[in-house]
């Protein structure tokens, strides 16, 4: 069977994958260590594995999962860091926030990948999907000099598998000009979610080797031997898309939004202003999930790693921004200092249950008095932010525009 694809192959999905992301964060500190081997290892150090290692380090056989000792062995002038997973936590919520301000629509797949929908981008920004593509790029390294390498496709499994193809700092394009071709160099242990006894399988019992002798084999065949997700891939592979994206994440067991300050600062006003931006976004994610919570917190963080944090317990569970912004308010004014200087902060949102409500509509159901479930409702109907609180948005106003060079 040969190749069949769609009348027309548009590009309509990107895959943004940062390049060694965890190397990435920690080189923002430490730029002197630029092009050497880079080890990232687990919170227990040197009794633990490495979690990442960069280009520099990889030709000596270190990836990730490899044992520190062993690590350490195959290249004694590594240098190794143990990982400050919040703060590569706070660099990827940048980064989210940043694609979101390029769509409306991102899904997030990992720490530090996701997909972008491209469809009737090129006309809201006048620029091709090539040109925006490369100001993505850009505007990510200016901003968070986060590297990322780009792929975009018709669909999001060829989307995925170009952003591998030029790496590191990369941009790919896979279209009916050359589809053909990667799928007959391309090995099917590239294709996501095709795991280890998959191309066993496929490999040895009916010698399927890359992804041209996949799309070439009888659709029946792939949906009885790997039934309905194999044959998406198979429909994927060929250009037609069967995939959404979704930005909307599994339930949490808690919430939890922060970020490092553009400077150090003893600004009440600001610090305020900051977390009552990052209050909105938690609580959003809350009525997201139909949940509420029971526990607040607030920490503010000094020089790493001194940080100070309280909780409370609210009176009775709840989603109501009011109650929970004074509650986190509250606990602000009792551990900032004024003559301290702090780096970073953030809020947390714990012991989250169901709040057994019907989702808000504004036509069928009476208008809510939450405001949380407004600032929800209107990022629907009206756009991601386009209303926010006082506070919110002096928060976000140097973040409304993606190509601003403020961040």
């Amino acid at each position: 069977m040969t190749i069949t694809r769609p009348a027309t192959l548009n590009t309509t999905v990107a895959h943004v994958d940062c390049d060694c992301f965890f190397v990435s964060v920690e080189l923002i500190d430490q730029p002197h260590l630029k092009g050497t081997p880079i080890c990232v290892c687990g919170p227990t150090g040197s009794s633990g594995v490495v979690t990442a290692a960069n280009y520099e380090a990889r030709p000596y056989g270190i990836g990730a999962g490899t044992p520190y000792f062993q690590a350490k062995a195959m290249c004694p002038h590594a240098t190794f860091i143990q990982g400050d997973f919040v703060k590569y936590g706070h660099k990827s919520f940048q980064l989210f926030e940043m694609l979101h301000k390029f769509s409306p629509n991102v899904e997030h797949t990992s720490i530090d990948e996701g997909y972008i929908d491209l469809i009737n981008l090129d006309r809201i920004y006048k620029m091709s999907h090539t040109e925006l593509m490369l100001k993505i790029q850009q505007t990510i390294l200016e901003k968070l000099q986060i590297p990322v390498s780009i792929g975009y496709a018709p669909t999001k499994t060829l989307a995925k598998i170009a952003s591998k193809l030029n790496k590191p700092y990369g941009i790919a394009k896979i279209d009916h000009t050359n589809l053909a071709e990667i799928l007959r160099i391309t090995p099917i242990k590239e294709v996501c979610g095709f795991g280890r006894r998959i191309q066993i399988k496929l490999k040895y019992h009916f010698s399927i080797h890359t992804l041209a002798d996949y799309v070439n084999a009888d659709p029946t065949f792939v949906k009885a031997q790997l039934g309905l997700p194999g044959l998406i891939i198979w429909h994927e592979l060929q250009g037609t898309p069967l995939t959404k994206l979704t930005n909307r994440d599994a339930a949490p067991k808690s919430i939890l939004r922060s970020a490092m300050f553009p400077h150090k600062t003893t600004n009440h006003d600001f610090i305020r202003n900051w977390l009552v931006g990052r209050l909105e976004e938690a609580i959003k994610k809350l009525n997201n999930h139909n949940l509420k919570c029971e526990t607040v917190g607030v920490f503010l963080r000094k020089q790493h790693p001194d940080k100070v944090e309280t909780t409370t317990e609210l009176p009775e569970p709840t989603a109501d921004f009011t109650t929970i912004k004074n509650a986190a308010l509250n606990l602000f004014d009792q551990i900032y200092n004024p003559q301290q200087l702090y780096r970073a902060g953030g809020v947390f949102l714990h012991n989250l249950s169901p709040q057994n409500k019907e989702q808000l509509s504004l036509f069928e159901q009476p208008l809510t008095t939450n405001l949380a479930d407004l600032l929800n409702h209107f990022d629907k109907i009206l756009g991601k932010n386009t209303i926010t609180t006082t506070a919110g948005a002096k928060y976000k106003k140097d973040n409304a525009n993606p190509f601003n060079n403020s961040y």
